[in-house]
C-alpha cells in the first residue's frame, strides 16, 4: 500500500521520528533500533511481533540497516491498522500514576530506567537512552510523562487529522 493511504499527520510523525534515530542522514538506521523507534511512536510489540517486522520491513534486502522508505510503508501499515496495540493512553497513565503517587505530572529518569529496564518487557540500554532522550525535559532533567503520553496519544488515536 502506498504511504498516500494513510493520513498526513501519520506519515509525517513516522517519517520525523524515523529521521531522528539516522544519525548518519542516508536514510537508514541500524536494525538495532527499530525497535526503539516503533516504542518512541508508542508502539509496544513484543519481541515475536517486532522480529516479525523486521522480517517484513527487510524481505527485498536482509542487511544491518533498514531503509527509510520499507520502514514507513510498514510502520504506517501497522499503526494505522492498530496492528500492535500496545497499552491504550488510560492504561498508560495509569501505569505512570502508580509511579508519580504525588501526581506532579514528572518521573526521575533513573527512577523510571529501573522499572523499564528490569519489569516486563525490559528496555536494554540502548532502548532506555533513546528513550530518556526523547522523554526527558531538557530544563529539568525530569520525564514529563504527560507531555510523553500526549505525543503517544497523537500518533496513535488521532492519526487522522
Amino acid at each position: 500500500m502506498s504511504l498516500e493511504a494513510y493520513s498526513q499527520v501519520l506519515v509525517r510523525k513516522v517519517g520525523d521520528t524515523f529521521d531522528i534515530f539516522d544519525t548518519e542522514k542516508n536514510g537508514t538506521i541500524d536494525v538495532r533500533e527499530v525497535g526503539t523507534v516503533l516504542r518512541s511512536l508508542g508502539v509496544y510489540p513484543t519481541e515475536a511481533q517486532l522480529h516479525s517486522m523486521l522480517l517484513e520491513i527487510q524481505q527485498d534486502e536482509p542487511s544491518m540497516y533498514v531503509s527509510k522508505a520499507s520502514f514507513m510503508a510498514v510502520v504506517c501499515r501497522v499503526i494505522s491498522t492498530n496492528e500492535i496495540t500496545g497499552p491504550a493512553p488510560d492504561e498508560l497513565a495509569r501505569a505512570f500514576a502508580v509511579l508519580d503517587p504525588n501526581n506532579t505530572g514528572f518521573l526521575e529518569t533513573e527512577q523510571l530506567r529501573v522499572y523499564l529496564t528490569t519489569s516486563g518487557e525490559r528496555l536494554n540500554a540502548d532502548e532506555m537512552e533513546n528513550f530518556s532522550a526523547f522523554a526527558t525535559d531538557t530544563e529539568t532533567g525530569l520525564i514529563d510523562w504527560r507531555s510523553y503520553l500526549t505525543a503517544v496519544t497523537d500518533i496513535l488515536w488521532q492519526n487522522d487529522d
